[in-house]
């Protein structure tokens, strides 16, 4: 019996740490693109000016699918955090206290308005949005 529930709370540790690092990653994840978006935008703006400006749609197509892969990136850990909260909130179920549980009420009761999640897989759908609205308004010939 105390082999099991030594068992389950080394589980516990595991899951908590995986649930930690998948945060960073997700932040790591968003710095990098947030980069790639900026370094591309500073191009913009510095090849447009030149002698031989450069064709928006060779920012705007790559573009595109940067913010299509962060989305999905996003989307997929997201996934997966919310899987790890519920098997931690199971396995909560068998102690005395709750931390993880108990702090995810607390944050959710908290951060009804501005949810911070909710912001963070806005921003690659209006970075991807803009782009093909770009590239649609290059592409299509628009009748006088």
């Amino acid at each position: 019996m105390a082999d099991d529930k030594q068992e389950v709370l080394e589980l516990y540790k595991v899951l908590v740490g995986t649930v930690t690092a998948n945060e960073q990653r997700r932040q790591q994840i968003n710095s990098v693109f947030l980069s790639l978006i900026g370094i591309g935008a500073a191009g913009l703006g510095a090849f447009y000016q030149s002698e031989k400006p450069v064709e928006l749609l060779f920012i705007a197509v790559p573009g595109m699918f940067l913010s299509a892969i962060w989305w999905a990136q996003i989307s997929y850990l997201r996934r997966l955090a919310s899987a790890k909260f519920r098997v931690i909130e199971t396995m909560e179920s068998q102690f005395v206290m709750k931390p993880f549980t108990d702090e995810w009420s607390i944050l959710s009761a908290a951060s009804r308005k501005a949810r911070l999640s909710e912001i963070e897989g806005i921003v690659p759908q209006v970075c991807f949005a803009l782009c093909l609205l770009y590239t649609a308004y290059r592409i299509i010939p628009i009748a006088p």
